[in-house]
């Protein structure tokens, strides 16, 4: 258990219907064995700012100033592919184009 940099290994698939109004908020909470816990601290990112791949996500206290001992979360972004044949077929050609679109940023 390593308090100063934990790691969760969650993942979450969350089906987005208007990606311009949709904004992701992580807030973490200690577990002292209440019902609730203790707030530590949170983050929120507008979807219409997030890229794919591994994105840190800057974390704010309760007043929301920055943290200083502990200000980020990595979080890792990917676009799932639809379980429809003919939407997964598209989303498929989709990624792929993507992917060779920006072949050249990955050295």
């Amino acid at each position: 258990d390593n308090g100063y940099c934990p790691r969760w290994d969650d993942s979450w698939s969350i089906p987005i219907t208007q990606k311009e109004h949709a904004v992701l908020t992580l807030t973490v909470y200690h577990d002292d064995g209440s019902d609730e816990g203790v707030f530590l601290a949170r983050g929120s990112l507008p979807l219409v700012a997030c890229r794919l791949g591994y994105r840190a996500l800057f974390l704010y206290d309760e007043n929301e100033k920055r943290l200083s001992t502990c200000p980020t979360i990595t979080c890792h972004f990917r676009e799932a592919v639809s379980g429809d044949p003919v939407q997964k077929a598209a989303d498929i050609k989709r990624l792929e184009r993507m992917r060779d679109e920006t072949k050249h940023l990955v050295g």
